[in-house]
């Protein structure tokens, strides 16, 4: 994730932050993210990241003031599996329990209660989510369609510059590998 023209960085030792010289191991007082499995990392502002460890699910934000949980209620008393950042600035983040957006200050819990594994946001706004055997995507907050079901383990999206949607998992029927959704098909 960039921002301000740093780049920030998760790895199964922490996060990182480059600062166009050299990497720096991100570390705060008290209270601040440990060695953890960090896979998402999403920059808002120069002093506004927000990072998920995949290890303990829990979802850190950092801002000038340092590091911080959000309160763990609704569907973030869950374990927090994954985030995505839309250009309007809303963070969307998936838990063991569902989907869940940053409103203003407030979270607002969004579309079926079930596990997200992954979500990615379209240049158009829409929203993508998935678990293990559903991938959908949202229209406002409301769920249009099944748009692709995975045999078993959807791990990560990606929405390329055409707006197709990319997921990978461990178990889709068309083989090993990235998979691609475009107008409704799967491709390789």
């Amino acid at each position: 994730a960039t921002t301000g023209g740093a780049v920030w960085a998760g790895t199964d030792q922490g996060l990182f932050r480059f600062d166009g010289r050299r990497w720096r191991h991100v570390l705060g007082g008290a209270l601040s993210p440990a060695p953890g499995a960090y896979r998402t990392v999403v920059a808002v502002g120069e002093d506004d990241v927000w990072a998920v460890d995949l290890r303990t699910g829990v979802l850190w934000h950092h801002t000038a003031g340092g590091w911080a949980t959000p309160p763990r209620a609704g569907r973030l008393a869950a374990r927090v599996t994954a985030a995505a950042l839309a250009a309007d600035g809303t963070l969307w983040v998936g838990t063991d329990t569902g989907l869940t957006r940053l409103h203003g200050d407030a979270w607002l819990d969004v579309g079926p209660a079930q596990r997200v594994d992954g979500v990615t946001v379209a240049p158009d706004g829409t929203v993508w989510f998935g678990s293990a055997h559903t991938l959908v995507h949202l229209d406002g907050n409301h769920v249009l369609s099944t748009a692709y079901s995975p045999d078993q383990g959807l791990n990560t999206l990606a929405v390329g510059p055409e707006g197709d949607v990319w997921a990978t998992g461990t178990g889709f029927s068309e083989g090993v590998g990235p998979k691609r959704l475009h107008d409704g098909a799967v491709g390789a």
